[in-house]
């Protein structure tokens, strides 16, 4: 069985509170995007999980890889006796706020359910998401959301305008954990809630905001400089996406 895992990008993220179980309140826009992965599965005979990774972003392909954490649970959650070799091509970067890791998650529990005919409720798939990581609900479904919460409240959107979309990876891993212990969340205003109603008309003037921005340019002002660039060159919109390293840019056409 072979599925894409696509990438995502944020056209909207503010971290509007600090929870009290450690994590962050936020609110998002996230859009799929067709930068993807690539995982094929394999029943095989033995009871275990094989993991191999590859390609230009290849990661860990160990038992801290959360893929392999992904099918672990499943395996632990439903008495799973059957074994399974995964192989996955990385073509999305590490630490570039693409939601790489999360959507390769996602898809996983996705196929592994399929391919062991779990029955399995949709409540019981998001709580298993949430369980993985914040990003990986939002992957369950993907297209284009408005995501609450610490990512587990998701609000899909249909109707919008395609853009054709400039990304920039600049090369740099971004510490997702390091940029929230930078935040001033002190600082942040009340909720500056998206109104969905207003997305779903294709109106995206003053929507487009990244809290993290103002952290991420002050310590890699390279960054800031990319989005600047790609403004001067025409674009619609700039902003860095997730936590950072990625800039993307949205352009009316190819051209």
């Amino acid at each position: 069985m072979k599925i894409n895992a696509n990438a995502k990008i944020n056209l909207y993220l503010d971290v509007v509170s600090k929870r009290s179980d450690g994590y962050h309140n936020i609110e998002s826009i996230m859009q799929e995007i067709n930068l993807f992965d690539v995982l094929d599965f394999y029943e095989i005979d033995d009871d275990k999980i094989i993991l191999e990774v590859f390609g230009k972003f290849a990661v860990a392909n160990n038992n801290d890889n959360i893929v392999y954490k992904t099918a672990e649970i499943l395996k632990k959650r439903f008495g799973i006796k059957k074994g399974v070799k995964i192989c996955l091509e990385k073509n999305i970067p590490f630490g570039a706020g693409l939601g790489g890791g999360s959507s390769d998650s996602a898809n996983a529990l996705k196929a592994l359910v399929k391919l062991w005919n779990i029955k399995i409720s949709d409540q019981e798939m998001n709580e298993i998401a949430s369980l993985l990581g914040s990003d990986v609900p939002f992957f369950l479904d993907g297209g284009k959301a408005f995501v609450e919460g610490r990512g587990e409240i998701i609000t899909k959107i249909s109707n919008y305008k395609n853009f054709d979309i400039v990304l920039v990876y600049p090369n740099l891993n971004i510490s997702t954990k390091e940029i929230y212990g930078r935040l001033n969340l002190g600082l942040t205003k009340d909720s500056k809630k998206c109104s969905i109603t207003h997305l779903i008309e294709q109106s995206f003037e003053g929507h487009f905001f990244n809290k993290f921005e103002e952290v991420v340019f002050e310590i890699a002002p390279a960054i800031k400089s990319i989005k600047h660039e790609l403004l001067d060159f025409g674009a619609k919109a700039s902003l860095m996406s997730g936590s950072g390293s990625s800039i993307f840019a949205l352009f009316d056409s190819e051209s």
